[in-house]
């Protein structure tokens, strides 16, 4: 299905008018027969003038499909469809029925390539180039089954179309929905709803570039709570996850919203906080200075209240470091070395 959608929205401009060329050249060349053997009236003449007036329209309308495509060609392309055929049906007599079904085709084709609004149109046009084509040949008069049951198909098909093209809609709609959701479950951590680990890789590798291109810095805070494991162990993994998720939303609003924040896994987070060279330490210090007075609040579990800290580790860039492993890596190591001297606290990098 996916592939035969693909194909259908692939230079439909394009693939229209070469079928309408294509249909061009076999009308003109069973017109030239007709009027060579005698079964329509009209003089050579008029065939050839009015096949290679068509012909070299719709050689215009494919080489403004190939060159803008959109809808410069559509609507003169679907009168140019309709008139030519009910045309050369009414000039070539009964036999020229066999070119009803191009109707079909200028419906279908309009309706499932550019949607509702094309379909009704080229239903209308066709309705009335049929009505055309029975008046003028006498379709009426000695086959009014053939003419009733096209004409029934053509005011059935808008319907059928409809509901298929809205069907499709809806597919289509809920693959697009279940693409952004796989996505999203692809970047963010299904717990807090913070980008993940390869959300956080993809994002410093692009804010390295920036920095590198612009001479600017930024730093790169390694959180980890403390205690949390007790809390597992202790309350269970339920009430660790409601700590998790409370940690996450301190820490999203403790920074600014130009920070971003992404969960690493089990307790511990990060941050990227982008600056310039002057103002960079004095404003990162002071943010981890409000998270860690949001995580030091108490973290109320059910009935219970429950008290954490973190320590946290900086790096900043360029000076501790120009890409990602060395950045998070010097903020570890000082992370721990916050831990190593009693917890609750942070420590930056030498730079």
């Amino acid at each position: 299905m996916n592939k035969i959608i693909d194909f259908l929205h692939r230079n439909t401009d394009v693939e229209q008018a070469t079928i309408r060329l294509g249909f061009g050249v076999l009308g003109f060349a069973y017109a030239l027969e007709a009027s060579s053997t005698g079964r329509t009236s009209w003089p050579l003449s008029d065939v050839l003038t009015v096949g290679v007036a068509f012909l070299a329209i719709a050689r215009m309308l494919l080489t403004l499909a190939w060159l803008h495509g959109g809808v410069v060609g559509r609507l003169p392309g679907m009168v140019m469809d309709i008139g030519s055929t009910s045309y050369v049906i009414s000039m070539v007599g009964d036999a020229g029925y066999i070119f009803l079904p191009v109707y079909l085709w200028v419906i279908v084709g309009n309706g499932l390539r550019f949607g509702f609004t094309y379909l009704v149109t080229a239903t209308a046009l066709s309705i009335i180039g049929v009505v055309y084509v029975f008046t003028s040949v006498s379709g009426w008069g000695h086959s009014p089954y053939l003419a009733s049951s096209w004409l029934l198909a053509l005011l059935v098909l808008p319907v059928y179309f409809a509901v298929l093209l809205r069907r499709l809609q809806i597919k289509t709609l809920a693959i697009e929905r279940l693409s952004q959701h796989m996505e999203l479950l692809a970047r963010h951590d299904a717990l807090t709803g913070l980008p993940n680990r390869s959300a956080f890789d993809e994002y410093i590798k692009c804010e390295i570039e920036r920095a590198r291109t612009h001479s600017l810095s930024f730093a790169i805070a390694f959180v980890d709570l403390d205690g949390f494991k007790a809390v597992n162990d202790i309350y269970g993994h339920d009430a660790g996850d409601v700590v998790i998720k409370h940690a996450a939303n301190r820490v999203k609003a403790a920074v600014r919203t130009n920070d971003f924040v992404a969960r690493l896994g089990g307790d511990e987070f990060v941050i990227l906080l982008p600056c310039t060279t002057i103002e960079l330490r004095n404003n990162v210090e002071r943010a981890i200075e409000k998270v860690l007075a949001s995580l030091a609040a108490p973290f109320v579990i059910g009935e219970r209240s429950v008290a954490l800290s973190a320590s946290i580790g900086i790096s900043f860039y360029p000076m501790d470091g120009v890409d990602l492993q060395s950045l998070l890596r010097r903020a570890d190591e000082q992370m721990y070395q916050v831990k190593r001297s009693g917890k609750n606290g942070y420590r930056t990098a030498a730079g």
